[in-house]
């Protein structure tokens, strides 16, 4: 993994901010349950009252939503 100057980790992170705030309230909660907190799917599953199957799905489909954005906004992925 490669290192990143502090300010493009700032730019990275406001980016991230500003994805998420365009995501539904259900698709930004299981994205930072999973990659903030690392909980489990089975977890979430449950917080979210959703089958486990959704939880995969809407981390997959909001990752690649999440690749989309960060490369329009210039960042190489």
């Amino acid at each position: 993994m490669r290192r990143l100057s502090p300010s493009t980790r700032n730019a990275l992170a406001e980016a991230l901010n500003e994805f998420l705030a365009g995501q539904t309230p259900l698709n930004r909660g299981v994205f930072i349950c999973r990659y903030w907190y690392f909980d489990p799917i089975e977890e979430i599953s449950r917080r979210f009252d959703v089958s486990e199957n959704n939880v995969y799905v809407i981390l997959s489909r909001t990752r690649e939503r999440l690749r989309k954005f960060l490369q329009e906004g210039g960042f190489d992925i």
